[in-house]
């Protein structure tokens, strides 16, 4: 995202349902950690730097946020050459908008450090549904396989997609595996919902139309395929992201 003199990078791992991500299409996202006591004036650098973006017609970029900071996500493309194109364009952008940097020098003692990943989207076993509305409440789950355990794996998640479509679920899922940033073969499955207690709903349904056996007997199955697994949530900032039209 923003230019800083120094920048290490981080991210938050989320992805938003606000791209129509097409299938296999690579997502890249940077989060922004916030240094403690600085997350009002980070905020105001997002702020203005949407609004650069909009008057500007700069790269979309969707953000959402957890307690460490900010993520700022990018449907690049769908091969290796994207990620070039994706950087010469953020950087012709900034260089034709000398605000960036003034930006980055009133605010950048706010970020504490910035770390990068690159998914790629699995149209294959992910599971969509239409919604209406903005899915401001995400949340995402991280999962380091075993190695050699992949195939399994997909295998695995082939079950979940063929019960969600059978079971008629209402709320849709998406699988990205991790391209870069992360040891080992890992993926994510990401959820927007409205809010929480649209989530808490739809936790509830599954036992009713899946089955408490055939969730526990999948978490059993999980726990002979992967070295570690992590629950991690956001929220999603249409005021603060950008898109063309």
């Amino acid at each position: 995202m923003k230019k800083l003199k120094h920048t290490t990078t981080l991210t938050l791992l989320c992805f938003i349902m606000a791209f129509q991500v097409e299938a296999q299409n690579l997502v890249y996202v940077e989060t922004e950690h916030v240094s403690p006591g600085h997350r009002t004036d980070y905020y105001n650098w997002a702020r203005e730097y949407k609004e650069l973006a909009d008057e500007t017609n700069g790269p979309d970029f969707y953000v959402a946020s957890n307690s460490h900071g900010f993520s700022y996500i990018f449907n690049i493309g769908n091969n290796m050459a994207s990620m070039d194109d994706h950087r010469k364009k953020m950087r012709e952008w900034w260089q034709a908008n000398p605000k960036t940097s003034e930006l980055s020098e009133k605010y950048g003692h706010t970020v504490s450090k910035i770390t990068r990943y690159l998914w790629r989207h699995d149209d294959e076993l992910s599971y969509d549904v239409e919604s209406a509305g903005e899915d401001k409440y995400i949340r995402i789950t991280v999962v380091n396989l075993k190695q050699g355990k992949g195939a399994d794996a997909r295998a695995l998640l082939k079950e979940y997609k063929e019960a969600w479509t059978n079971a008629n679920i209402d709320v849709d899922y998406h699988v990205y595996w991790n391209v870069f940033g992360l040891q080992g073969a890992t993926f994510q499955v990401v959820q927007g919902f409205k809010d929480l207690s649209h989530y808490a709903a739809y936790e509830s349904s599954l036992t009713e139309k899946i089955g408490k056996e055939k969730l526990d007997e999948w978490m059993t199955k999980w726990g002979e395929l992967m070295m570690s697994y992590e629950n991690n949530e956001s929220w999603g900032h249409m005021e603060l992201s950008h898109f063309n039209e």
